[in-house]
């Protein structure tokens, strides 16, 4: 299977009609098909947003299946996945806080009912539901966990236990001040969700995108201006568009 057949399979389960699916696989992997010098290439954003979901999502589900791989290693692809898209759609390359990536990307991209699902899945001790900055705070905890100090067995989701929800110590914790973190959502909920947010920002992507050269020397010679963090709209003051073809949650 080549990666255009593999993309389209990957992403067949999040669009209504599997032609759907083989429309947007194929709109990408259209952008600069032709060999081109490098300084007449169209701008490859939606492209390289598409390939990075399909490979950092597809890598989290290789490892959690292989021996000893922990839910905190899935979520680390998880994380990786939202920082990447979020970043190239922002066209930048570092932001001033560690987890702003991961704060946009779930305030800007992920549909009504997946705010819901997302909120309803991560409580806190008290069973009541954690903020969407709190969410990307712990998610990119946890994925600092493993790629700074090699931890993947702490943190884990419903589908490892006998009960509805897991109890889990929050990657921000201290002997001073314990955190504990009630998940309710199934891992491959959460999966889920990144991937259809993940697919309303290629679309974005594609809204703004325009044929025609975008990078010099390998940077980028326009930058679209980010808005304030956690803003109900897109780049630029738009509004969020509506989730029109991928697959709504549930």
């Amino acid at each position: 299977m080549n990666v255009e057949q593999t993309a389209r399979e990957f992403f067949r389960p999040y669009f209504r009609d599997p032609e759907e699916a083989t429309a947007f696989v194929d709109r990408c992997e259209a952008i600069n098909r032709d060999y081109r010098p490098p300084e007449l290439l169209d701008d490859s954003t939606p492209k390289i947003m598409m390939h990075q979901t399909v490979r950092l999502i597809s890598m989290g589900d290789r490892v959690r299946d292989s021996a000893g791989g922990g839910d905190s290693m899935t979520v680390f692809f998880l994380v990786l996945c939202m920082e990447a898209v979020q970043k190239n759609c922002d066209h930048v390359k570092s932001m001033r806080n560690p987890d702003a990536a991961v704060r946009r990307f779930l305030n800007l991209w992920l549909a009504p009912e997946d705010v819901v699902a997302l909120r309803s899945g991560f409580l806190n001790l008290q069973g009541n539901p954690m903020k969407l900055n709190a969410i990307a705070s712990l998610l990119y905890g946890i994925r600092c966990d493993v790629a700074h100090e090699g931890i993947y067995w702490r943190f884990s989701f419903p589908e490892r236990c006998m009960g509805p929800t897991e109890l889990n110590l929050h990657p921000g914790s201290t002997e001073s001040a314990v955190k504990i973190v009630r998940v309710a959502i199934p891992l491959r909920n959460l999966k889920d969700i990144v991937v259809r947010a993940c697919i309303r920002a290629t679309e974005q992507a594609f809204r703004e995108w325009k044929p025609g050269p975008q990078v010099s020397g390998g940077r980028v010679l326009m930058k679209r201006k980010v808005g304030r963090l956690g803003a109900k709209t897109r780049l630029g003051g738009s509004p969020l568009p509506p989730l029109s073809r991928s697959r709504q949650a549930g």
